[in-house]
């Protein structure tokens, strides 16, 4: 009786061993909750440096984290910092005339603004 236990088992566990774990949930019905995103409003950011060097940019997460970080990709051009008056906010600054990214992140995902910086 143990044996044959473990020969059907084994025979059960073999065709599973190529699988992701997400196919195998989907072999057997189970659905896998959906991965978490982040939304960045506005999705983009136009400054000004003579009439508008900074704009504010909330972030958020589909589940519900409320921990990000941000970097610029070009910080000669914008900076951003977390806003000290609004949870979840980042502030982006001009620096020069250009173009920039700033993405967000919680440590596994991310969402990208582009910034452009006019005179």
């Amino acid at each position: 009786m143990r044996i044959r236990i473990l020969a059907t088992l084994a025979f059960c566990t073999i065709p599973l061993a190529g699988c992701s774990g997400a196919g195998v949930a989907g072999l057997l019905g189970v659905k896998l909750p959906a991965a978490p995103t982040i939304s960045a409003t506005p999705k983009t950011a136009t400054l000004s440096l003579a009439t508008s060097p900074t704009a504010t940019i909330t972030i958020s997460e589909s589940n519900g984290g409320t921990y990000f970080n941000a970097t610029s990709s070009d910080v000669t051009i914008a900076t951003v910092t977390e806003s000290t008056t609004q949870s979840n906010a980042f502030v982006i600054t001009a620096v020069a005339v250009g173009t920039a990214k700033v993405t967000f992140s919680d440590g596994s995902v991310t969402s990208t603004v582009p910034v452009t910086v006019t005179q």
